[in-house]
C-alpha cells in the first residue's frame, strides 16, 4: 500500500513519523530507502533536536546526510565534548539551527570545540555550556563561517569568559539574544566591545561580578535593549546601575543581588520606557521600600521573589 502511494503526498506523511521511525522506513526496502534519500523528501523538514552523544541519532544523520544537505534542511543538535570530533564529521557543511556544546557537568576540557564550530555551514543559536579555562572560546568563536547567522548566543558557566572573548562576541553584529551566565569577572573593557551589537534585545548578565565603576557603561549604545537581568553578589560598584537608566528602548529589567539599596533603585526606575521590574533574592530591599517606589513610579509594575524568574 505504502510503495503504490503517489509520490507528492510522501512529504505530507514525514511530518507524522518520528525519528525513529524514519529510520525504520530507510531500513524497510530498497525503495523506501531510495525514497528517503530523496531531498524532496526532506524539503522544509524541521527535525528534532538530535543528541549526537546518542548512537541512534548519529545512525539517522549518517543515513539521511546527503539528501538533508541537498534539501539545505536545517538541523539542532546537542553535542558533549567526547563526541566532539565524530559531531565534527557529521555536522559539516550543514545549516544549523540550534546548537549545545556542553563539557561535563562540572568544568571541563573540550578540545574538538574549534574544530566543531569551524565546519558547519551556520548556526543561528549557540550554546557553550560547562568549559573550563583551557578551552580557547575567543578562538572558537572565530572559526564560525557564517558570524552572520547568529541571532543568539548563550555562554554558560564559561570560565572564564575574558575580554578577547567578548571581542569575539562582538563579530556578530546579529545578535539579538546574548546570555552571559556564571562567566565570573566581567571587565569594563571587556564589556565595552558589546557596543558593537546594535540590534540586541535581550542581555542576561547573571551570577556576573562587576568589578569596575563603569562596567556597565556599555549599556546606553544598545539602542535596541529591550530586556536586562542582573545578577550579582553584594552591591554592585558604585556609579554602575546608573547607566541603566540610560538605556531609551528597556522595558523588562531583573535585579538578582542581596545587596540592592532604595537609592540605586531609584535612580535605575529614571529609565523612561521601563515597564516591568524584577527584584528576585533582593533581601536588603525592605517591603516597605517597594510600596515607596510603587507610589513614587507608578508607570512600573514591580514583582518581588524568591525564585528565580526565566525571561
Amino acid at each position: 500500500m505504502l510503495l503504490k502511494m503517489p509520490g507528492c503526498l510522501w512529504p505530507l506523511v514525514r511530518t507524522y513519523l518520528g525519528e525513529d521511525q524514519l529510520a525504520g522506513l530507510a531500513l524497510a526496502c530498497q525503495r523506501l530507502s531510495a525514497l528517503c534519500r530523496r531531498p524532496s523528501f526532506w524539503q522544509g523538514f524541521k527535525p528534532p533536536v538530535l543528541g549526537l552523544y546518542r548512537s541512534e541519532d548519529r545512525r539517522i544523520l549518517t543515513a539521511f546526510r546527503g539528501a538533508c544537505l541537498a534539501a539545505r534542511t536545517e538541523i539542532s543538535v546537542m553535542c558533549t565534548c567526547d563526541d566532539s570530533e565524530a559531531s565534527a564529521a557529521l555536522l559539516c557543511d550543514f545549516r544549523v539551527h540550534s546548537l549545545l556544546c556542553s563539557g561535563h557537568e562540572v568544568w571541563g576540557s573540550y578540545p574538538g570545540l574549534a574544530s566543531l564550530l569551524s565546519v558547519v555551514a551556520c548556526v543561528h543559536k549557540l550554546r557553550i555550556e560547562h568549559v573550563s579555562a583551557e578551552v580557547d572560546v575567543a578562538s572558537a568563536l572565530r572559526c564560525l563561517q557564517a558570524p552572520a547567522a547568529m541571532s543568539e548566543l548563550t555562554l554558560a558557566s564559561v570560565a572564564p569568559v575574558a575580554d578577547d572573548t567578548l571581542a569575539a562576541v562582538a563579530q556578530f553584529r546579529s545578535l539579538v539574544h546574548l546570555s552571559l551566565d556564571c562567566c565570573g569577572r566581567l571587565t569594563a573593557a571587556g564589556l565595552r566591545h558589546l557596543r558593537a551589537l546594535a540590534q540586541l534585545r535581550k542581555l542576561h548578565l547573571e551570577s556576573c561580578t562587576l568589578v569596575a565603576d563603569d562596567a556597565l557603561s556599555f549599556l546606553p549604545a544598545l539602542g535596541e535593549l529591550r530586556v536586562l537581568a542582573l545578577g550579582y553578589e553584594g552591591r554592585a560598584a558604585a556609579g554602575n546601575l546608573r547607566h541603566i537608566s540610560l538605556c531609551r528602548k528597556l522595558r523588562q529589567l531583573r535585579i538578582s543581588s542581596s545587596g540592592v539599596a532604595y537609592d540605586e533603585l531609584l535612580q535605575i526606575c529614571e529609565a523612561s520606557s521601563l515597564r516591568s521590574l524584577f527584584l528576585v533574592r533582593c533581601l536588603a530591599v525592605p517591603v516597605e521600600t517597594i510600596e515607596r517606589l510603587r507610589r513614587t513610579k507608578p508607570n512600573i509594575s514591580f514583582f518581588v521573589t524568591d525564585e528565580y524568574l526565566g525571561f
